[in-house]
């Protein structure tokens, strides 16, 4: 589940416990460091469900929150069924060889690096069993 809170998107992992009329219940899955889930009634959230060769996207409301009677869950949320859902092709399924003349330029860098120092350049290519690797140049300190 994605939602906003405090001009933040955030993301959580649900486990669906039941559907009804109208509704569905998901509980927030428990991590080792427990996070709350800062949303309310009404809210527009985004769910997304992995099942098959593909994942099914949609966006839906909560109906309402219940809060959970162990310390450590998340507590239960009842959403809206929603109106429409759409499916995407999962990439894990789904592979190209990258030509070879294709020369397709990328650039990371850390987040917190506000001077640029920390930029790695490199290229994308092909690796053996079809997947896309990133070949960079060693960079010496």
């Amino acid at each position: 589940m994605s939602y906003q809170s405090r001009g933040r998107w955030h993301v959580s992992k649900l486990l669906a416990t039941s559907v009804g009329a109208g509704i569905f219940t998901v509980e927030v899955s428990p991590r080792k460091k427990p996070q709350p889930v800062n949303i309310c009634s009404n809210q527009s959230v985004g769910i997304a469900v992995k099942y098959g060769y593909g994942k099914y996207i949609f966006e839906t409301r909560v109906i309402s929150l219940e809060p959970s009677n162990q310390r450590l869950d998340g507590g239960t949320i009842l959403l809206a069924m929603p109106s429409q859902m759409q499916m995407i092709q999962r990439r894990s399924f789904f592979r190209v060889r990258i030509p070879e003349s294709l020369h397709a330029e990328v650039a990371l860098w850390h987040r917190g690096d506000a001077d640029g120092s920390m930029i790695s350049h490199g290229v994308v290519s092909s690796l053996p069993r079809g997947e896309a690797g990133l070949k960079f140049a060693p960079v010496f300190g």
